[in-house]
């Protein structure tokens, strides 16, 4: 075991060469020290005991979701709730029917289908039966253009690459779980939501045979989208078991249309025309307004699973904490501003953090280890320090790190990976109850044989898990 004097703790910021079993496991995992940023602090204490390459800047991936959450949770509060406003020419008429219907999102990021529900069970509730005319459906609160979803890495119909959207519903996606019956040599198809128009094939056959290797078994089943009813043309391998692919293909307009007809009409109120993005009447007649679920929860669903179109929603949201507010739409230069304000504030080096969507999901964002470990340790001594620590996966329980658990130990850890980059950010208790800000980044932008980064940095989490830091 590994023991680095007090003295190292006591250099503060210097760098070091790493400890023998970190190089050897570095070694084993085909990477150079040069690859790999390192900060590992006691939590709450900026000096680190041990910092390689701490200074230099490394490609985060998902990692940069701590950075956005605990700003998000220090600026705008734990309890903040975004809305959705539902206005109209005027209250019901006699018939039960209103017009000039506009819906304004302001970005929540968990707007799912049963909140479509909800919405349409309140209507009802306020005596509409029916609605006349198209929807204006109010995108304005985020100044964001459609971005190209297979810009990132060519996967344009999948949720993650979702952008953002002050209307974002579901992730702008149809889910489709696969549910292999052995006996009857056919896996049966549920989706998830509704959509008005859209039918899906309740079965394709299996294939007994064919091996399930990553995403390979979407390509098998060449599914086609384009029309009214969802097809596929192959099988689906058995050795899947139960599986669901979520298709993120739909236009934002089309999707927020197809969803709420669908739930308009499971409750009854008719409605026959469109949703149609422009700007809502602020004058109009309020009909209701729909919270979002709190802050907390929704940084517990960013970090748990990593999802990115939720945590670029919370980034531009950081825009109204500027001094223009709500009067301005949100916008990723206002945030932007915003976060570098706050970096300062929290006494990490501005110009070592670069989030640019505030999601990770991208390969111009940048930050360094020593300044992730500073957001850490920030956040450790933050009166949010405990709706902040919980949002992060455990290890070997849920989130990202299910199945990444420690020997010893235990750890709250945000995880990061896109293609050639491994990141971690989080807190690490040793078996000597000692608890540890850790950040570890690895980039690779060889052409050669593929490095572990993810192994490596288990073999980081067991080594400080074992006490070796002192």
């Amino acid at each position: 075991m590994v023991v680095l004097m007090l003295a190292a703790l006591a250099a503060g910021a210097a760098d070091a060469a790493m400890p023998p079993a970190l190089r050897q496991a570095a070694q084993r995992a085909g990477l150079t020290e040069s690859m790999i940023g390192i900060w590992i602090s006691p939590a709450g204490v900026d000096r680190p005991a041990l910092a390689v390459n701490s200074s230099r800047s490394f490609t985060p991936a998902s990692t940069a979701k701590v950075v956005t959450t605990m700003a998000g949770l220090d600026l705008l509060t734990p309890a903040f709730r975004w809305k959705t406003l539902v206005r109209a020419d005027a209250a019901p008429d006699e018939h039960g029917r209103i017009t000039s219907v506009s819906i304004t999102g302001d970005g929540d990021p968990h707007r799912v289908s049963e909140s479509l529900w909800l919405m349409a069970e309140r209507l009802r509730g306020l005596g509409v039966r029916e609605i006349v005319g198209d929807i204006t459906l109010d995108r304005s609160a985020f100044a964001v253009e459609v971005i190209d979803q297979g810009a990132f890495d060519g996967e344009a119909n999948e949720s993650y690459n979702v952008g953002a959207d002050a209307l974002l519903t579901n992730m702008k996606s149809l889910s489709l779980t696969f549910h292999p019956d052995s006996m009857a040599g056919i896996a049966r198809i549920t989706s998830f939501p509704g959509l008005m128009g859209i039918q899906v094939q309740r079965t394709v056959p299996l294939d007994r045979s064919a091996r399930c290797d990553g995403d390979e078994w979407q390509r098998r089943l060449h599914g086609d989208f384009s029309g009214p009813k969802v097809s596929f043309k192959g099988a689906y391998p058995l050795s899947c078991g139960t599986k669901s692919w979520h298709y993120a293909g739909y236009s934002a307009d089309e999707f927020f249309t197809r969803s709420l007809g669908y739930v308009l009409a499971q409750t009854g109120i008719v409605w026959k025309g469109r949703g149609i993005e422009g700007k809502a009447d602020q004058d109009a007649f309020l009909l209701l307004t729909e919270d979002s679920k709190p802050l907390v929860t929704i940084v517990g669903l960013i970090n748990k699973y990593s999802n990115n179109p939720m945590a670029r929603q919370l980034y531009l949201t950081l825009s109204f904490m500027d001094e223009y507010g709500w009067a301005q739409p949100a916008s990723i230069e206002r945030s932007r501003k915003v976060l570098d304000r706050w970096l300062q504030e929290c006494s990490v080096p501005v110009a070592e953090v670069n989030l640019e969507n505030g999601s990770g999901l991208s390969r111009k964002a940048w930050i360094s280890p020593r300044a992730m470990g500073k957001v850490l340790n920030y956040a450790y001594k933050s009166p949010y320090a405990a709706e902040f620590i919980s949002s992060l996966p455990i290890a070997g329980l849920d989130g990202t790190m299910r199945k990444r658990g420690v020997s010893s130990g235990s750890a709250h850890m945000k995880t990061g990976y896109i293609n050639n980059v491994w990141a971690e950010a989080g807190y690490l208790t040793d078996v000597a109850g000692r608890r540890w800000s850790v950040a570890v980044t690895v980039n690779y932008s060889g052409s050669g044989r593929k490095p572990h980064g993810k192994a490596f940095i288990d073999a980081v989490n067991r080594w400080v898990a074992s006490g070796a830091l002192r």
